[in-house]
C-alpha cells in the first residue's frame, strides 16, 4: 500500500498555533501628550462562489484600506504557484509567509482571487478544496483567513464568510443544509463547508456526507458503523455540545500512479477524510474496510477528548496523551464493534511497539516528550498507543473488568472541567487512582526520562498492553 501517513490536525494538537497580536501606542520622541491608539486591525470579509466548473472565486473585502494582507495559514508556496489574482495584484511567498498586495504598493480594500477546486497535499495542513466524485467539493475555510498588515492574526480573530452554492447545489455548514448563499462567522482553525448535490445522512448524534462514489460495500459498512461508533462514545464519555459532521470524499481526478493516498483530520465538530489515490476507485474494499473504521474511531475520539478542555490547551510535548489515547480508542472500538479482526489489531500493536522503540532510539538519549521538538511527532501515536493500552489493561485487571480506558478518560475530563490542568500529571494521577499503578509509572518514565534500552522497556509495557487483548481472547472462547 502506497498510502501516505494520515495528516492529523486537531484543534487540541495543532502545530500552527497563532501568536496573539498586541496593539502598541504611537508617540513621537519626547512628546508629553497621550499616545494615539492604533485603529483595530479588523480582518477582511470573505466571499466564496464558483466562477466556472473547477474554479472558485474568492473576494476579500477589508473594512479599511491596507497595503497588504497576510494569510493566517502558510503551509508552503502552493498559493503563489496555483492561485490567480486580479491584474495589478501579486501573491508572494516571503520568509514562509503568504502576502497579497498591489504590485505598486498602493493601498486597497478589495481583492479577488481564483482558486482551482482541485486537491493538493499540503505539509501538516488541509487543502482548500477536497472534491467529491459527483462534482461537489469540501471547502476548508482556514486557507482563506487573512489579516491586514505583516503581523500574525490574533488568536481570537473572527471572520465573516459568505458562501454561494453552485446552481442546483446546496451547502452544508455546521450540519445545516442551505439552498442559497449563506453567511456565518468563522474563527480559530476554520471549518469545512460542503458544496454539492450529495444529501447528508443524519442520525441522532451526527450528520454525514459520504461520497456516492465509494464502493457500495464500504458505503454500506460506514452507514452501519458510524451510528454505533457515535453511540458508543456518547454513552461512555458524554454527549458532545454540538452534533458533529462527518465527511468522506473520493477524488474524481487523482494523479496517475498515486496508489492509495489519503488525508484525514478533525476540526471542532467535524471529522473528514479525503481519498485521492487512483486505486480507491478500483474496488479497494478490503483496504477501506480495515483503514476507515480505525481512522474514523481515532478522529471521533479526538472530538470527545475535547470535552472539558478549553481551546488549544493540550501541551504539544505531551501529545502521547491525546494521540495515543485516540489510537487506543480506535483499537478498542473496532474490536468491540467487531468490524476489524483481533489479529489485525494485534499486528498494529506489535508494529507500534517496534516503531516506538525505533523512534525513541532516534531521539538519542531524550525522552518521549522531546519528540515534538525533534520533529518526530509519530512517536506520540505509536508509543502513546502502547502506554494507553497498558493503562487500559491494568485498570481492567484491578477492577475485575468493571473499568477500562473509557473510565480513565471520563474521570480525567471531569477533573479538567473541575479546574485541574489538562496535562500528563492529571492524566497519570487519574490512571493511578483507577488502578493503573505500574502502567502509570512506566508511562511517566517513558514520557520524561531517556531510556537506554528502549525496545526492552517498551516491550515490558507492551506485554501489559497486549495482555488486555489476550484476556479478551480467552474470554471469547
Amino acid at each position: 500500500m502506497t498510502a501516505k501517513p494520515l495528516t492529523v490536525l486537531t484543534p487540541v494538537a495543532s502545530l500552527l498555533a497563532l501568536a496573539v497580536t498586541t496593539l502598541g501606542l504611537a508617540c513621537a520622541p519626547g512628546a508629553s501628550a497621550p499616545a494615539a491608539v492604533a485603529p483595530p486591525r479588523e480582518p477582511p470579509a470573505i466571499s466564496l462562489s464558483e466562477v466556472k466548473t473547477g474554479q472558485w472565486g474568492i473576494v476579500l473585502r477589508a473594512p479599511r484600506a491596507t497595503t497588504e494582507l497576510r494569510f493566517a495559514r502558510n503551509p508552503d508556496d502552493s498559493r503563489a504557484r496555483r492561485w490567480q489574482v486580479d491584474g495589478g495584484f501579486e501573491l508572494v511567498h516571503e520568509g514562509g509567509i503568504d502576502f497579497l498586495r498591489r504590485k505598486d504598493g498602493t493601498p486597497f480594500q478589495t481583492a479577488s482571487l481564483t482558486v482551482p477546486a482541485r486537491y493538493v497535499a499540503l505539509p501538516k495542513e488541509y487543502a482548500p478544496f477536497s472534491p467529491y466524485s459527483d462534482g461537489g467539493t469540501l471547502i476548508y475555510s482556514g486557507q482563506f483567513h487573512t489579516c491586514p498588515g505583516r503581523v500574525e492574526c490574533p488568536d481570537d480573530e473572527r471572520w465573516s464568510i459568505q458562501v454561494t452554492p453552485p446552481a442546483r447545489a446546496h451547502l452544508v455548514v455546521a450540519g445545516g443544509v442551505h439552498e442559497s448563499a449563506f453567511t456565518f462567522n468563522d474563527a480559530g482553525e476554520g471549518t469545512n463547508i460542503y458544496a454539492g448535490k450529495t444529501q447528508p445522512l443524519s442520525s441522532s448524534h451526527f450528520v454525514a456526507l459520504l461520497d456516492p462514489g465509494l464502493p457500495p460495500e464500504v458505503k454500506a459498512a460506514l452507514e452501519h458503523l458510524l451510528p454505533l461508533m457515535m453511540d458508543l462514545f456518547t454513552t461512555r464519555l458524554g454527549a458532545l455540545p454540538i452534533k458533529p459532521t462527518l465527511f468522506v470524499s473520493l477524488d474524481p481526478e487523482p494523479p496517475k500512479g498515486s496508489g492509495f493516498d489519503m488525508q484525514g483530520g478533525a476540526l471542532p465538530g467535524q471529522i473528514f477524510f479525503h481519498l485521492y489515490g487512483e486505486q480507491w476507485a478500483k474496488g479497494a474494499k478490503e483496504r477501506l474496510l480495515d483503514l476507515l473504521p480505525w481512522s474514523f474511531a481515532h478522529e471521533t475520539a479526538h472530538l470527545f477528548q475535547s470535552i472539558g478542555a478549553s481551546g488549544d490547551t493540550y501541551p504539544m510535548d505531551q501529545s502521547w496523551i491525546h494521540e495515543g489515547g485516540a489510537e487506543a480508542f480506535a483499537a478498542l472500538t473496532v474490536l468491540g464493534l467487531g468490524v476489524v479482526s483481533r489479529e489485525h489489531i494485534e499486528k498494529r500493536i506489535e508494529a507500534a511497539l517496534a516503531e516506538c522503540a525505533a523512534g525513541l532510539r532516534a531521539l538519542a538519549g531524550k525522552p518521549l516528550n522531546a519528540s515534538a521538538e525533534a520533529g518526530a511527532f509519530s512517536n506520540y501515536y505509536t508509543c502513546g498507543l502502547v502506554m494507553q493500552l497498558a493503562i487500559h489493561a491494568e485498570v481492567g485487571r484491578a477492577s475485575a473488568g468493571a473499568r477500562d480506558l473509557f473510565d480513565v478518560w471520563a474521570q480525567f475530563s471531569s477533573r479538567v472541567r473541575g479546574g485541574e490542568p489538562w496535562n500528563q500529571d492529571t492524566f497519570l494521577r487519574t490512571a493511578f487512582d483507577l488502578g493503573a499503578v505500574e502502567a502509570a509509572s512506566f508511562a511517566r518514565s517513558l514520557a520524561t526520562m531517556p531510556q537506554h534500552n528502549p525496545l526492552e522497556f517498551v516491550r515490558t509495557l507492551g506485554a501489559t498492553a497486549m495482555a488486555g487483548f489476550q484476556s479478551r481472547r480467552a474470554a471469547d472462547r
